[in-house]
């Protein structure tokens, strides 16, 4: 399986947390049944991580929001797809961050609205120039 599937199961496990915060018992159940060892592991991993991490990288988003924005402003699923890749950029760093930042883009284009990619990618964008510079401090 790829990992671009995981990563929407991840997307899409997020994004159905934000409503139902107390299915993650159930959400991993599941998948444990659909995905490899493999990539459960990556899957639960992630969950678990950005679940763990949320103040934070709700923090660190936040201030690349457009000025007067709130993390709450974003679309659910936005939110669910920044955590996330926001998470794996800092806290995981298993794969080369212009990858995370494109598969980032690629759940925006498959579950967000026409401006979910370009919104996603600016703020990926600058976090990554920062991050290169030495000037993010998470």
């Amino acid at each position: 399986m790829r990992r671009r599937t995981v990563r929407q199961k991840i997307a899409q496990a997020l994004y159905e947390l934000e409503f139902q915060p107390d299915a993650v018992d159930r959400i991993f159940a599941e998948q444990s049944q659909q995905l490899p060892a493999e990539e459960f592991r990556f899957f639960q991993q992630m969950v678990q991580g950005v679940h763990r991490e949320q103040t934070e990288l709700d923090r660190i988003i936040s201030r690349y929001l457009k000025s007067g924005w709130s993390i709450d402003r974003i679309s659910v699923m936005e939110r669910a797809i920044l955590r996330f890749a926001v998470y794996e950029l800092l806290f995981q760093q298993e794969a080369p961050p212009k990858v995370i930042i494109n598969e980032a883009i690629e759940l925006a284009k498959q579950f967000g609205d026409p401006h979910s990619r370009r919104f996603i990618n600016g703020i990926l964008g600058k976090l990554l120039r920062e991050t290169e510079n030495g000037t993010n401090h998470h």
